[in-house]
């Protein structure tokens, strides 16, 4: 199922690929900057998926902002949530580890908005980009 979505990720028109453009209308968005770019970000997205759970879910929940999805981190199969404990994810569903989130889950949530890592999902860069607009965090200039 994931390579039949990378699949058509990959086969989509030149076009969704080439840009970082989002579907939502310019006066409905602010351009944001990030490493790979700029991004069209929702005024106040109510859809939120955020790929780490101590650096993006952690500071989201502390505005108290609720993600709709957070990934885990999995080492030698015991599953961490630094930063949070089980009350904070509460109602907020896992999209699999940091470092292979589900691409099906993250699409199947219909965000609006995805925080991401550098240091863990530049290579899916495209893919979450095509699925919802994607802020890389640059893990060096921000940690």
């Amino acid at each position: 199922m994931a390579f039949s979505f990378i699949l058509i990720v990959a086969c989509q028109p030149s076009g969704l690929q080439e840009t970082n453009e989002s579907p939502v209308k310019p006066t409905e968005c602010q351009m944001v900057r990030h490493k790979l770019g700029e991004i069209c970000v929702p005024i106040a997205p109510q859809r939120i998926v955020a790929l780490d759970p101590r650096h993006l879910a952690d500071p989201l929940l502390a505005l108290g902002i609720e993600p709709v999805g957070t990934a885990i981190y999995v080492y030698q199969g015991e599953e961490s949530l630094p930063g949070l404990t089980a009350d904070d994810i509460e109602g907020i569903e896992s999209i699999g580890d940091v470092y292979q989130p589900s691409l099906e889950k993250i699409l199947s949530l219909k965000p609006d908005l995805t925080l991401a890592m550098d240091l863990a999902h530049e290579q899916i860069y495209q893919q979450l980009s095509a699925i919802a607009p994607t802020i890389l965090i640059d893990w060096k200039k921000n940690y």
